[in-house]
């Protein structure tokens, strides 16, 4: 091991080094006095040392000693590495943390975890430390999941009830109010236990946590911007250090000391406020306040240490805006001085960019930018889970427009406007109430001004900001920044002008936000006050304006007011479901908006769904009154497709529950209702008949399975049974009609709110995927168009008759688009008992095979070719009229009446049999007509491709199994059953040699009767076989195969049709068993790889084809050539590796398998792909992306297929098969 070198020494001299190193770097406070001056490449480089936070010792390498050399080492010291390893644990830790990798610090906290845990014992105060440092990492990450996980796994396993934690969990989900509330009062808690002379002087919590803490709070006011309450916890923390310096408890003083610049908190809400003088005297306070570039870098005691340069950055970068004094676009300090600490601490390759350094780069870029009406962040919409608002709380210090009374342009202003309110709404949405207020205020007072004072009030409206005075969500919130300032200026300001829209919406969502915590006590009914009145003040104020006046804002005002009706609508179902009223009694403005859209309905817009005797009847008023918002709001905004589809929704799930509801009958009212309908010329005979006709039908249930056949024969037949018991109604079809929708089956009201549902439906689809208007970021993998079309679909099979007028209508205006996710259960559905599904669905077929051809192009020729569901039907039928012509010609009088019985029973189960075979026909000839349609279809527009498909799936289904595998597979099935029957035959001969009374040419008559019974099924099969091989040969393989086989076939099928011998019955089938042996010996020499120009030399000539690439639904890409190599696969049913090489020069590999239906496997990758696409809503607001992995499926046929490739996948039976042997 000498030769085992490094350029640090040898092993034990290079761990120690590295050790020694880390320490160095991981308490760098200690080492104060060994620090020399150096040069900032210096300190570049030596910060890069322990950027390698997890320390792996096979990567170190030695120079004079090879690969082997050093695995050997490590192997044979794995014991002592280890422990080496676990020595440093805690300097790694401290190195990544404070070096901005948290990353890599929890990976290594989690491995301290268990070490610790492993060996069953660990110091209090180190566990401590590291559980705190562990949090921290975490926090840093906004991982709030994990940390939840850490509180739990203490209070389980160790008994630790830590609710320090949980406050954690808030500020790591963004909820920073709330954390600073918790982490103050946990503070104040320990503090007042401390200061009480009775009880025990033991700490609660101890002095590292007490720093922590007390960090987190400074840490949480900073990142919400709150400068007061930042100010008032420093002047706090001072005043709690002289008292701990009174008790000479110098470690909870210590503990209480931050690393806070009170100086430049105070210049930072100075320029927050714009006071510049203010502003300048704080700044003067500050250290190194005329200090720039490298002696920046040496102002720092740690200088890689990632939190001091954040606050240094803020405050050079504070001092950079505050001193231009022309104009501020052009401001180039910031961008420079940027670059310059960046090159300092070299912390480009760091995953975890912090909040400020994210915010002074997007900055410094918008400084750079030559065209400053660029939006400052592409969207404002933010994730609650993706994104902090002190990143955008900084961009908005740093980036006010009208900062040095500069006047700014209106795009400029716009930008501006929309980042304040998109960093508003995060703030709802991480819980940030506080701030949320403060951010509104602050556009308000930006976007509004009072023209000739503030007006009086001249509303009659009740001011909603009174209810809101006793909400705080912390104590030491400034009044100025409350929700109740906020509402009250907007109440004071909208009586003579408007306010902008969305301030109001965003207002009113935050007042629903703190309604739904019953501590904050704000009934919700105020946020639908507040929001009603604003929505009746727009849509009155735009009804009256000029609509030649700006246009564009208009329409915005218009859509905002029906997204807002729908919010209404969702705010007053929680109000139902906490017991609260909302409705037009103690909302008074909701039932100004009933009154206004009565208007909309008297002009001839939408439909009144209270109106309808039946719903209103059946319906709960509360929500009656939702439906009535949501179908408001697509008056409101016809063009807005999310209006629709809440609508449709909500008339989708009250159709089926009033569907489901079961109506009584009565008996007596039914024959009154059937009298007041039929001519007085009919007797009171037939209307007792026919009332007892209409009792007798029976009401479907309203299940999630479609109309069967029985279902819709049933349905069918109480027309013939009304007219078979009057004959008059056969003159008038009509009265039969009418009699029929006296019964709830029939009754179209019982479908009005399903009828809407669909009209809403097909609305929704024309918009969200052909409207210009709303812009979506994808509108094919839209989760809403799966929900819809599966709805649609359901209803369709489900309520053919009731529903059809609605779908007749809609049929050429449905754009295809919305349904390609729904292929596969379209086609399943060509079989559907009902006509009109069957022609509803075709016709769909039809014109998603004009729009998009390639993705119904293997399917339908797949249809079109594959008659083996029809050969299966006729098979059976042959076997029916055998067996019924072999009874016909046994006599009678040799039966008993047992064989009579049981043939009596077998007829019944063969006419039931024979019935389902009919209607199973009825329903394949169906099937074969609707894909004959859609194949013409393709054929008049796409000859060529349809041409060179069919060719290809005739190929493919020719590779898939060749003709010595089928040989081989067949004989493989059949030699077991074989050789039994012919020990049968053995045992029969025996018997039949000790029967002395026959002679041997009846024995010889009985076993070939025998025989031929026994073997009949094993000679059909081989017939069969041999009736496929000896088709023309039409590839080298199949001629080869002609060739060595079908003299041996042919001696092998007529030697198990010739009588069997005494001597040695096996010998009937020696043939057979000798052409086994002789493909399985050519099967082992042939091996497992096959040339493609000998299989089938038609896919082997192909070359810029048109053949779309199977399974592609996105771009369309074709095969451009075929991969001359096939790959058998060593398993049963031996299946093939084909390579296709498309258009775009990408190689697509598929698994071609046989002897296997894949429709179902294709239905469950169906099922994935849509289960993919309803987890794309719930991956945009979470960290991480949710995704099961599917693959490509295209039957070729009832038994073999197409299979995408998944390279490096474990199959589920391997894993098996190794879990059996062990």
């Amino acid at each position: 091991m000498k030769n085992l070198k490094s350029p640090l020494g040898k092993p034990q001299e290079t761990f120690l080094a590295l050790e020694e190193t880390l320490r160095f770097f991981a308490w760098p406070i200690d080492n104060n006095a060994k620090k020399v001056e150096a040069s900032s490449s210096e300190q570049t480089n030596r910060s890069s040392t322990p950027s390698s936070s997890t320390i792996n010792p096979p990567v170190i390498s030695s120079s004079s000693s090879s690969g082997e050399t050093v695995k050997f080492f490590f192997i044979t010291n794995k014991s002592t590495c280890c422990e080496w390893l676990n020595r440093i644990r805690i300097p790694i830790i401290l190195t990544a943390l404070r070096s901005g990798q948290y990353e890599s610090a929890a990976r290594n906290y989690n491995q301290y975890l268990m070490h610790a845990c492993s060996l069953g014992q660990a110091e209090a105060s180190e566990f401590e430390f590291v559980i705190i440092s562990f949090v921290q990492s975490l926090i840093k990450l906004h991982n709030s999941m994990a940390i939840h996980g850490i509180y739990v796994w203490l209070k389980n396993i160790h008994q630790l009830d830590w609710s320090w934690i949980q406050a954690c969990e808030h500020e790591a989900a963004g909820n920073l109010e709330q954390a600073a509330y918790e982490y103050k009062l946990l503070l104040n808690e320990h503090f007042k236990s401390l200061s009480m002379v009775n009880e025990k002087k033991e700490d609660k919590i101890s002095s590292g946590l007490v720093k922590f803490l007390t960090q987190k709070v400074y840490d949480c006011y900073l990142s919400l911007h709150q400068w007061p309450e930042l100010i008032a916890w420093n002047d706090a923390c001072i005043k709690m250090q002289m008292a701990f310096l009174k008790d000479d408890n110098d470690d909870l003083r210590t503990a209480m000391v931050t690393t806070i610049d009170i100086n430049a908190i105070r210049a930072m809400s100075c320029f927050e406020n714009r006071d510049f003088e203010g502003l300048k005297v704080s700044m003067r306070k500050m250290p190194n306040s005329q200090a720039t570039g490298e002696e920046l870098g040496r102002s720092i005691s740690c200088g890689w240490d990632m939190e001091a340069f954040d606050m240094l950055a803020t405050v050079e970068t504070l001092k950079g805006v505050s001193k231009r004094r022309s104009g501020l676009w052009s401001l180039n300090a910031v961008l420079q001085l940027t670059q310059d600490l960046t090159q300092i601490h070299n912390v480009d390759e760091h995953a975890s960019w912090s909040e400020e350094r994210a915010a002074i780069s997007q900055v410094a870029a918008l400084y750079q930018s030559e065209n400053r009406e660029v939006p400052l962040l592409p969207g404002q919409k933010f994730a609650p889970v993706q994104h902090s608002v002190r990143a955008l709380n900084s961009i908005l210090l740093y980036s006010q427009p009208n900062l040095n009374n500069q006047s700014a342009s209106a795009t400029i202003n716009s930008n501006w406007t929309a980042l304040r309110l998109g960093a508003a709404r995060l703030a709802r949405q991480q819980n940030n109430s506080t701030l949320a207020s403060k951010l509104l205020i602050q556009l308000f007072q930006s976007t509004h001004t009072w023209t000739t004072g503030p007006p009086t009030s001249q509303s009659s409206n009740t001011p909603l900001g009174s209810p809101l005075r006793s909400f705080h969500s912390d104590a030491s919130s400034i009044e100025t920044y409350s929700l109740a300032s906020l509402v009250t200026m907007i109440e004071r300001y909208q009586n003579a002008h408007m306010v902008m829209i969305e301030l109001e919406t965003e207002t009113g969502k935050l007042m629903h936000a703190l309604s739904l915590n019953k501590a904050n006590n704000i009934n919700i009914t105020i946020a639908i006050e507040f929001l009603s009145r604003s929505i009746l003040r727009h849509l009155i104020h735009e009804s009256q304006s000029n609509p030649q006046y700006n246009n564009q804002r208009s329409l915005i005002n218009i859509e905002k007011c029906s997204r807002n009706l729908l919010h209404i609508a969702k705010w007053s179902r929680t109000a139902i479901e906490s017991n609260h009223e909302a409705t037009t009694n103690n909302v008074m403005s909701l039932g100004k908006l009933f009154e206004l859209r009565k208007q909309y309905l008297i002009t001839g817009l939408g439909v009144d769904i209270a109106g309808e005797p039946f719903v209103r009847k059946n319906m709960p008023l509360d929500e009656l009154l939702i439906g009535e918002l949501l179908d408001f709001s697509t008056l409101t905004c016809p063009n807005l497709a999310k209006s629709w589809f809440r609508f449709a929704d909500w008339a989708y799930l009250w159709g089926r529950q009033l569907l489901a509801r079961s109506l009584p009958l009565s008996s007596p009212d039914l024959g009154q209702q059937v009298r007041a309908i039929l001519p007085s010329e009919v007797s009171s005979d037939e209307v007792t008949e026919i009332s007892r006709i209409l009792s007798s039908i029976r009401i479907l249930n309203d299940d999630d399975s479609e109309l069967t056949a029985s279902e819709l024969y049933s349905l069918h037949s109480y027309r013939t049974d009304l007219s078979r018991a009057c004959s008059l109604l056969t003159k008038h079809p009509m009265l039969i009609e009418q009699l029929l929708a006296l019964h709830p089956q029939y009754d179209l009201r019982r479908y009005f709110l399903l009828e809407q549902s669909c009209r809403t439906y097909f609305t929704y689809l024309q918009l969200s995927n052909t409207s210009t208007y709303e812009k979506k970021s994808n509108n094919n993998d839209d989760a809403s168009n799966v929900l819809v079309t599966l709805r649609l679909l359901r209803v369709l099979v489900r309520y053919p008759q009731q529903l059809c007028t609605i779908f007749e209508t809609n049929l050429l205006s449905l754009p295809t688009v919305a349904w390609k996710r729904l292929i596969p259960q379209l086609f399943l559905r060509l079989n559907h008992p009902d006509s009109f599904v069957n022609d509803y669905v075709t016709n769909l077929l039809i014109r998603i095979a004009k729009d998009f051809p390639q993705l119904i192009l293997y399917s339908v020729v797949v249809g079109i070719t594959d008659d083996s569901k029809m050969r299966r039907i006729k098979s059976r039928d042959d076997n029916i009229y055998q067996r019924k012509s072999a009874s016909t010609h046994e006599s009678e009088d040799e039966k008993s009446q047992d064989d009579i019985d049981e043939d009596d029973e077998e007829d019944d189960d063969e006419e039931m049999e024979e019935e389902d075979d009919i209607e199973k026909q009825e329903n394949a000839v169906a099937m074969q007509n609707s894909f004959r349609l859609i194949y013409n279809v393709l054929s008049e527009t796409n000859s060529h491709v349809v041409g060179q498909v069919k060719l290809f799936v005739h190929e493919l289904r020719r590779v898939t199994v060749l003709w010595d595998e089928l040989w081989l597979g067949t004989m493989a099935q059949l030699q077991e059953e074989i050789s039994r029957r012919v020990d049968v035959l053995k045992e029969e001969l025996q018997r039949l040699e000790s029967m002395t009374h026959l002679t041997k040419d009846e024995k010889e008559f009985l076993i070939k009767e025998k025989q031929d019974v026994l073997f009949k099924s094993f000679i059909t099969v081989l017939e069969a076989v041999s009736q496929i091989t000896r088709a023309p040969a039409e590839t080298p393989r199949e001629q080869t195969s002609q060739k060595d086989y079908s003299k041996q076939i042919d001696a092998a099928i007529e030697q198990l049709k010739q009588p069997i011998t005494l001597s040695n019955p096996h010998s009937c089938w020696l043939q057979l068993r000798l052409l086994y042996s002789m493909l399985h010996r050519t099967g082992k020499r042939s091996g497992t790889i096959h040339a493609m120009n000998q299989i089938s030399p038609k896919l082997a000539e192909i070359k810029h084809s048109v053949i779309p690439n199977p399974g592609e639904d996105g771009q369309f890409h074709t095969i451009h050539s075929v991969g001359q190599t096939v790959q058998v696969l060593p398993t049963k049913t031996r299946p093939k590796k084909v390579m296709f090489v498309g258009s775009n020069g990408h190689r697509y590999q598929y698994l071609l398998k046989g002897l296997e239906d894949l429709h179902l496997d294709e239905r469950i990758m169906q099922l994935l792909s849509i289960i993919n696409v309803m987890f794309t809503k719930i991956n945009r607001n979470e960290p991480w992306s949710y995704e099961a992995r599917d693959y490509t499926v295209i039957p070729l046929a009832s038994r073999s297929g197409l299979i995408q490739w998944v390279e490096g996948a474990t199959p589920l039976f391997t894993l098996y098969k190794r879990w059996h042997q062990h």
